[in-house]
């Protein structure tokens, strides 16, 4: 499935874990995979882990806690996509 399948595999597994999935991609980077592709899995793997944590502090935090933790997740998924997008269209 090429990189498309790099993709949504790494983003699944990240759910749960990010540092085996960006030991394993780094290890396959030259190899299996492009460089491009490895940096874009990883920092894919980044953003969805942390949106991931986002929803956990969303779910079990108070009100405060929602409005504090909210401007600095949104804002640091919000660069990751920024930085995914300019590392994709680049590549």
């Amino acid at each position: 499935y090429g990189s498309l399948g790099v993709y949504v595999s790494t983003a699944i597994a990240s759910l749960t874990d990010v540092d085996v999935i960006a030991i394993s991609v780094s290890k396959l980077a030259g190899k299996t995979l492009s460089y491009q592709t490895a940096m874009n899995a990883i920092l894919l793997v980044a953003i969805s882990n942390s949106i991931v944590k986002w929803a956990i502090a969303l779910w079990n935090g108070s009100d405060q806690f929602r409005k504090e933790i909210s401007w600095v997740f949104g804002s640091m998924v919000f660069s990751g996509c920024v930085g995914f997008l300019i590392l994709y269209w680049i590549g």
